[in-house]
């Protein structure tokens, strides 16, 4: 509104030519404030728009989701068929076919290079929404390497260390590596239970064996729970 005052105050006092281009001037940012304001509010009404790409795997889709400039989230069909799923696309989002963005075109390449048995050499571009803490966890996971196993209690010891204290909870461990937006990608199958159980996945127990077995690993002495939400 200030830019309003100015260009009419301007135009009823202006005494040359100079102050007539002033007048011009404010009157285009004028437009331009207003104009902007609209857009943001259709967009704020409209929702904010997801990009999907559905990856054909071996054991399954998968589901990668952007925000068209990063890959977002990664989830097997057994994850969204989960009870406790709140909603791939939460209220206020809207969807569009993303298989054309860069950034799901290079995951997709990286899958097809880890189901193909081999290692990639790259990273698709990610952004990761979490807490500092779940956001520490997740890096640590990209540290496991291929055809490699850790667990919960190893990777609290090493939070416990950087960070000087004496004991990190493996639970809150297990509670983040629950988190990871992007599976596989972020390796979080390869976490297990100190005492060699699977523990669990978010992508189905099963999901997880076979893409331990993948990368090389012999499963035959990893517990399988009983009991587990993710059987």
């Amino acid at each position: 509104m200030r830019i309003a005052y100015f260009a009419l105050r301007n135009v009823i006092f202006a005494p040359d030519i100079y102050l007539l281009f002033q007048t011009y001037i404010l009157c285009l940012a004028f437009i331009n404030f207003i104009y902007n304001k609209k857009e943001q509010f259709k967009t704020s009404k409209a929702g904010i728009m997801i990009y999907i790409f559905n990856y054909a795997s071996p054991f399954g889709n998968i589901r990668l989701t952007s925000d068209g400039e990063f890959l977002t989230n990664a989830r097997t069909e057994f994850w969204q068929g989960r009870a406790d799923n709140k909603g791939l696309c939460p209220k206020g989002e809207r969807e569009t076919d993303g298989s054309s963005l860069p950034c799901l075109q290079q995951a997709a390449k990286w899958l097809d290079i880890y189901f193909g048995g081999n290692i990639p050499d790259f990273l698709p571009p990610l952004k990761l929404y979490g807490s500092d803490f779940q956001r520490t966890v997740w890096r640590l996971l990209q540290d496991i390497p291929y055809g490699t196993l850790t667990t919960y209690g190893k990777i609290a010891d090493t939070i416990a260390r950087s960070r000087g204290c004496g004991k990190m909870s493996a639970q809150a461990v297990g509670g983040a590596v629950g988190a990871n937006p992007v599976g596989i990608i972020i390796p979080c199958h390869r976490v297990i239970g100190g005492s060699g159980s699977l523990t669990g996945y978010g992508g189905g127990l099963a999901y997880k064996v076979k893409l331990l077995e993948l990368e090389g690993i012999d499963c035959s002495k990893l517990k399988m729970p009983k009991q587990s939400r993710f059987l």
